[in-house]
């Protein structure tokens, strides 16, 4: 689980098979965002700012952004 810089919007990663994303307006306890995660295991979640933030782990990384759906770009190792 991580937070948002603000404080106003929570992520949380689920422990299932496809480790869903979801992302949570705090004041409101309303889910903003929610979408699979990856089959790969995630082990952190950092925010920029309310809308981006990250998700990376054992061979995960995604970009996400939230808006009115929540969209990824998957990360490239290189």
């Amino acid at each position: 689980m991580a937070f948002s810089p603000s404080g106003k919007v929570l992520g949380g990663v689920a422990i299932d098979d496809q480790h869903y994303i979801a992302a949570y307006n705090v004041e409101t306890g309303t889910c903003i965002g929610h979408d699979k995660g990856d089959p790969a295991f995630i082990i952190e979640l950092a925010f920029k700012n309310d809308t981006d933030f990250c998700s990376a782990g054992v061979k995960h990384f995604k970009h996400w952004t939230l808006g009115t759906n929540m969209a990824a770009k998957k990360g490239l190792f290189g």
